[in-house]
């Protein structure tokens, strides 16, 4: 972004209502997962359960589909 973009968008969010900023935050949250995860973590509590649920299936799936059928090897182990 250059620096007359971002002065551009620093003058449109000042004149934004704070309703109008909250329904767009919510509206781009529910179709952009990195987005929702950034304003979580940003301005209230990120569900950990939830990422915890997410990186376990991500690890079982990896183990699951390795070429020696569930053994991890060691630098599978430093991958994972």
């Amino acid at each position: 972004m250059n620096s007359e973009e971002k002065q551009s968008l620093i003058k449109s969010v000042n004149e934004a209502s704070p309703d109008g900023l909250r329904q767009f935050i919510i509206n781009q949250a529910q179709y952009d997962p990195s987005f929702f995860q950034d304003v979580t973590a940003q301005f209230g509590e990120l569900d950990t359960d939830a990422e915890f649920a997410k990186t376990k299936k991500l690890i079982q799936s990896t183990i699951r589909h390795n070429k020696t059928y569930g053994f991890i090897d060691y630098q599978g182990c430093i991958n994972i």
